[in-house]
């Protein structure tokens, strides 16, 4: 599995395994309130080092999903920046009906792509990836709780092993509303071995979820494809 992709795992990616079992309890609850949400953003920023990289590199990344009925429209930004050099930006939307892209914040959009090539972009959707994991992810209770912003949130530790062409293992913490089952922060390390004999390349991520069903949450326009 490439670098690329674990940092799309930590900020909720993954390709989507065939899904054979029943989604556990507490799993599936929390799949079903971010599905049934009509909005949320979400916000990550991971740190990636080890492997052959020199030094380490960091990744921020916004996702804004929005469903209208059977429509789902999304926003993805990802600032990238490695040890040495100038941080990288690529924008997305995705209409629903076209995918627009620009690489700077000021740039103009690019709206000459067909949507089968941002397949990928759909599985930036966390709560799509939450259930496409199936029976990769394991999720208990740690009978604890935190208080973020003035508000108390029940634990959930979750594990994970995705085998592709190396194995990866992601351990971390879900946030969770315990009225809602949605989250309000996830926070996860990965650690896998892409070259044999290399130490391995460890990420280390947070993502903060907010305004859920807000109505007055937007993407940014684009032009028509």
């Amino acid at each position: 599995m490439t670098a690329s992709v674990t940092l799309a795992v930590l900020a909720g990616s993954t390709p989507a395994p065939a899904q054979s079992t029943t989604l556990p309890p507490i799993r599936d609850r929390i799949f079903t309130a971010m599905t049934t949400a009509t909005a949320y953003r979400m916000v990550s920023d991971s740190t990636s080092a080890g492997a052959t990289m020199a030094g380490k590199a960091t990744t921020h990344r916004e996702i804004i999903r929005l469903r209208h009925g059977q429509t789902t429209r999304m926003y993805m930004a990802v600032e990238s920046k490695a040890a040495s050099g100038l941080p990288r930006v690529s924008q997305f939307v995705n209409t629903g009906a076209h995918m627009c892209r620009r690489q700077s914040r000021t740039a103009a959009w690019n709206c000459h792509y067909p949507v089968s090539m941002f397949q990928g972009m759909a599985l930036a959707d966390p709560a799509a990836a939450l259930g496409s994991l199936g029976g990769h992810r394991e999720m208990s209770p740690t009978g604890s709780t935190r208080t973020i912003r003035g508000q108390t949130w029940t634990v959930y530790k979750f594990t994970e092993t995705l085998t592709s062409v190396a194995i990866m293992t992601i351990h971390g913490t879900w946030r969770i509303n315990p009225a809602t089952m949605l989250p309000v922060q996830m926070q996860a390390v990965s650690s896998e071995v892409l070259v044999k004999g290399q130490p391995p390349l460890v990420i280390t991520g947070t993502q903060v979820y907010s305004r859920w069903s807000d109505s007055a949450l937007t993407i940014p326009t684009v032009p028509a494809s």
